[in-house]
């Protein structure tokens, strides 16, 4: 029998430094809303099973008639209401999963990820029980005291930029997400998926290969990026044709 992997798509956030009315992951990128760039990927992609999204409350009409609905994706299996902070959504997503053994967690404002980081994050995951994408920082990073002053600097070479979908044994993951939601107050706060899978299980964390293209959406300055990238993807697909 082959594994099951299933994919729980961000899409509550509200976007408040992108300075609009709508939410970032609803707006358009060269003709097309950034939420259905990675909804597409996850929908062709044969080793997706399953996909729950997490939207605002004001938005599960729109993403069910307008997005779902309209353009046809059969792997959406339900579309649920996000919680305020991050963390809850996902364990709404968790929640809402029907039969699987791997778990994809995806920002819906990442229009980029690839079916190449998708098999790796797939086949790492079956080895390491969870596993986030991530790229090498390019910059010299330096940490600070709370004056300002330049404490360290880490070693470039083992500073990664994470990103998503981060990847983990369904089972395990929504088993760390029942005790953190009961303990969130003696956890702390997170700020990703992975930290609730290391404070909770004690486990370490694997990273895999990402991609520089696989940018997040947050400010006005990152759709002209997403545009750039969209052209260069449009002239590469044109070549292999």
């Amino acid at each position: 029998m082959s594994d099951k992997y299933s994919v729980i798509l961000l899409s509550a956030g509200a976007g408040n430094r992108m300075n609009s009315d709508i939410p970032k992951q609803y707006m358009d990128l060269k003709g097309k809303m950034i939420l259905r760039y990675s909804l597409d990927t996850f929908e062709r992609d044969e080793r997706i099973g399953e996909i729950v999204i997490v939207a605002n409350e004001a938005w599960i009409d729109t993403v069910k008639e307008n997005i779902v609905k309209q353009y046809g994706y059969t792997k959406v299996t339900d579309v649920v209401v996000g919680g305020k902070e991050r963390y809850e959504s996902v364990y709404k997503g968790l929640c809402a999963l029907k039969d699987t053994d791997y778990v994809m967690i995806h920002d819906g404002a990442r229009p980029f990820v690839d079916h190449e980081m998708i098999a790796r994050l797939a086949e790492a995951v079956r080895t390491h029980k969870a596993c986030i994408p991530a790229v090498k920082s390019k910059d010299t990073i330096r940490l600070s005291d709370d004056k300002g002053f330049v404490t360290m600097t880490p070693d470039r070479n083992n500073v990664w930029n994470i990103q998503t979908p981060q990847t983990f044994e369904y089972v395990k993951l929504k088993s760390a997400f029942d005790d953190y939601m009961s303990n969130t107050a003696e956890y702390g706060q997170v700020t990703d998926d992975a930290m609730v899978w290391e404070l909770v299980t004690g486990g370490s964390v694997k990273i895999v290969e990402g991609s520089y293209n696989n940018i997040k959406i947050t400010t006005p300055e990152d759709i002209s990026v997403g545009e750039g990238i969209v052209n260069k993807m449009s002239k590469s697909e044109m070549c292999d044709n």
